[in-house]
């Protein structure tokens, strides 16, 4: 049987971890983290589990388009570039904004944002820093790329894109208070 050339061309890119600076202004990271929504313990997977020994973390999802129009704008572009240019994934939708607030002793154990059911279908993830990190200790970022675990800076306003299927955690806070907003793009189950 002859060998047939792979019809697909390589992607070099699907392990990688971009980070872009000053996103956010100060003043727009404090406007962000002003908006309304329901406060509750963050959870953990589809089922909607409390379980603070792997989480530990206060969310509020911003439901209002009018709320998040203007910061989800920014972010769409950045997103956007940065999956045509290196991911090239499907991508249909972007997740309901969230913001996570890790108080002393917050933090959230390795894990993956991608899993079963509506997680299925989560293909990046992104993290935007609206602390500055002088008002926390602790709370690092870590994700494993590979065989080495990386530490993108939490500059206030810069922003983290990876797949969401790497593995990654933040470390306990030990004081102060770090908060973050997460958003996932969405597009059809990985086959």
């Amino acid at each position: 049987m002859p060998l047939i050339a792979d019809p697909f061309p390589p992607n070099d890119y699907l392990k990688e971890v971009y980070v872009q600076t000053q996103v956010f202004s100060p003043q727009e990271c404090q406007q962000i983290l002003a908006l309304p929504g329901d406060e509750q313990p963050a959870t953990i997977g589809n089922a909607g589990i409390e379980y603070p020994k792997i989480r530990r973390a206060q969310s509020r999802f911003i439901v209002n388009p009018a709320h998040h129009g203007w910061f989800m704008e920014r972010l769409g572009s950045l997103t956007q570039h940065l999956n045509l240019r290196y991911f090239r994934f499907v991508i249909g939708y972007y997740s309901i904004p969230q913001v996570l607030e890790y108080g002393p002793e917050g933090h959230f154990d390795w894990h993956l944002d991608l899993g079963a059911g509506e997680m299925s279908t989560r293909k990046l993830s992104l993290i935007c820093f609206l602390s500055d990190p002088a008002d926390y200790r602790g709370g690092k970022l870590r994700i494993a790329n590979g065989n080495k675990h990386l530490t993108p800076p939490q500059e206030q306003g810069s922003v983290v894109v990876f797949p969401s299927y790497l593995l990654h955690r933040v470390d306990p806070v030990t004081a102060g208070k770090r908060a973050t907003l997460v958003v996932w793009l969405h597009g059809p189950a990985f086959s």
